[in-house]
């Protein structure tokens, strides 16, 4: 399949209007298109989360209750 560059100045509310004007089955293309899970995670996303869950373990008190934290947002 040949592509060609495309420079569309759209907003994005008119792409939701357009999305929601598609069928069942295209809107579903779209949807599987947009969370294709064989989409590569980079390396250092990777490592961030990594990093994280590993000083979570170590140190567990340091983390918050979600259920006290969100009653804080309002």
């Amino acid at each position: 399949m040949n592509t060609i560059p495309l420079n569309i100045d759209i907003s994005f509310n008119k792409i939701i209007d357009l999305v929601k004007s598609l069928s069942p089955q295209e809107k579903q293309l779209i949807n599987d298109a947009i969370w294709d899970e064989s989409m590569p995670i980079p390396q250092t996303h990777q490592a961030l989360v990594n990093d994280r869950v590993l000083k979570s373990k170590k140190n567990p008190e340091r983390m918050l209750n979600w259920d006290k934290v969100a009653n804080t947002l309002g």
